[in-house]
């Protein structure tokens, strides 16, 4: 019986597939989520960042749909309030960061391609430090939300 339940548990553990820092946000199931996120602030579980230094990302995305605009927003959940941390042109714009194959393009996007936003987010040195708290990166073309990323971050 051991026997069984150690195979059991090793092939629950070999079969489970990969936990990324990373999630979509399931409070906007009509906001598709990113393709894969890659930053060097972020370890398997959270994301670390200083204020006053730069929080950068690769996200990658694609959608089936023509984007005419990718306005940019950070929120941060502080005791489970919004608080819109800024994006300072021309990062506000996910149309001024978007890349394809290391080449820079910008909106209207064309349809299932896939497209690397590269987010380079000044964090500024008023806001108040936090920890493990929930962060989402959201993206709107002409005021509908299309696409949302959140993980949990720690900012000193």
């Amino acid at each position: 019986m051991l026997k069984l339940a150690l195979a059991v548990v090793l092939l629950c553990f070999i079969t489970s597939p990969a936990l990324a820092f990373w999630t979509t946000c399931p409070e906007f199931p009509g906001a598709r989520g990113p393709d894969r996120v890659d930053t060097p602030m972020c370890d398997s579980e959270r994301c670390f960042a200083v204020r006053g230094e730069y929080f950068i990302a690769n996200i990658t995305l694609s959608s089936p749909d023509v984007h005419h605009e990718l306005l940019s927003e950070c929120i941060a959940f502080i005791a489970g309030i919004g608080i819109p941390l800024p994006m300072e042109p021309p990062h506000d714009n996910g149309c001024n960061a978007i890349f394809r194959n290391g080449v820079q393009q910008s909106c209207p996007t064309t349809p299932n391609n896939q497209y690397v936003w590269v987010v380079e987010q000044r964090i500024i040195e008023g806001i108040p430090a936090f920890q493990n708290t929930r962060v989402q990166y959201r993206i709107r073309d002409r005021g509908q939300l299309v696409g949302c990323v959140q993980f949990w971050a720690t900012v000193v």
